[in-house]
């Protein structure tokens, strides 16, 4: 019986051993001491459309709400109905990448404080706008089909912001490469601790500058 598996092997080959270490820690970590801890990065607002590659049968545009629902009879793309509706209502936009009439990857973006889970939310500065929930088909990762959707579409629906924001759990190595590729910089660091029914949250200085927090209605506990 194998002690690696195929998959962690695969890991280790790709990013090393300590930092494979560290994603398998971290993942632990968050699985059964509910403890989350990430990085926060920002990077300018484009004010035009950067020249893409020419890929025919492919768009990237914003989506409607009827469309939205439309493709989320698709399972593979995890998209809940309800959850769609309900940030529409709030005010967000969701993005998407289009190829030949199928929905292949999206991006919601944010213009007010946006819940993470059923009790935690994230607020951010005024000048910010928050990207988040992100998704890109299996078959198509690897292709920047993400890096391209977000900024291609950056100049279309800015309302006055300057940046974007986002945050990527430390251990998301992927992630973080291709936010280092199109722009991004770490501001720094936050993070939260679920346990007996009360959050605990860091925030560092740098994303205390930002104005980026994890806050609860309920009791918590800052630092």
């Amino acid at each position: 019986m194998a002690i690696i598996s195929p998959q962690r092997r695969e890991h280790i080959n790709r990013w090393g051993i300590w930092r494979s270490l560290y994603e398998f820690l971290m993942m632990r970590l968050q699985r059964h001491c509910s403890l989350v801890f990430c990085v926060v990065i920002t990077r300018p607002l484009r004010t035009s459309v950067p020249p893409l590659a020419e890929n025919i049968g492919r768009e990237y545009r914003f989506l409607s709400e009827p469309e939205l629902i439309k493709f989320a009879k698709n399972q593979e793309l995890q998209l809940n109905p309800s959850i769609a509706k309900a940030a529409f209502k709030k005010g967000d936009t969701c993005i998407g990448a289009i190829n030949n009439g199928r929905l292949i990857a999206y991006l919601w973006r944010a213009y007010s404080p946006t819940k993470h889970t059923d009790d935690l939310w994230i607020d951010f500065g005024p000048e910010a706008r928050y990207s988040y929930d992100s998704f890109t088909l299996p078959h198509y990762r690897g292709q920047r089909v993400l890096t391209t959707l977000s900024l291609s579409t950056d100049a279309l629906d800015q309302r006055g912001r300057k940046k974007s924001i986002a945050f990527i759990e430390t251990h998301n190595y992927s992630s973080l490469k291709n936010a280092k590729f199109s722009g991004n910089k770490i501001v720094g660091y936050a993070g939260y601790w679920h346990v007996f029914g009360k959050y605990y949250t860091y925030h560092s200085k740098g994303s205390k500058k930002e104005g980026f927090r994890f806050f609860a209605r309920e009791s918590i506990t800052n630092t």
